[in-house]
């Protein structure tokens, strides 16, 4: 644990799936500045997909049928120690290795109390 209290541990996967939709609505300042978090965050790592977690990733492939970008961001949290994963994919929930919280079932995000 860092001063703040929790470290974040995200793949490089993380990178591609943040930085594609301001590219696609013309906000390349905004690719940037999430580019920029990911890369130099004092509490976030990126990690490479290594060949043990491809390997680990095959599993929530074969058993839940996850998207493989998927399935390899779950092996690299496994693979980390994570017990908790944060998605806006409600497919997700399938995964049962982790606690899969989905933000937009959050009464927080949607505006509620």
């Amino acid at each position: 644990m860092t001063q703040a209290g929790w470290d974040k541990g995200e793949t490089q996967l993380t990178m591609t799936e943040l930085t594609v939709q301001p590219l696609l609505r013309g906000q390349r300042q905004l690719g940037n500045l999430y580019r920029a978090v990911l890369l130099w965050h004092p509490h976030l790592a990126l990690a490479g997909i290594t060949v043990a977690i491809a390997r680990r990733a095959a599993e929530p492939r074969a058993r839940q049928g996850v998207r493989t970008i998927d399935a390899q961001q779950v092996a690299a949290a496994l693979n980390d120690g994570a017990t908790g994963f944060v998605t806006n994919d409600r497919t997700l929930r399938a995964i049962t290795e982790l606690d899969v919280l989905v933000l937009s079932d959050s009464e927080k995000v949607r505006g509620g109390p």
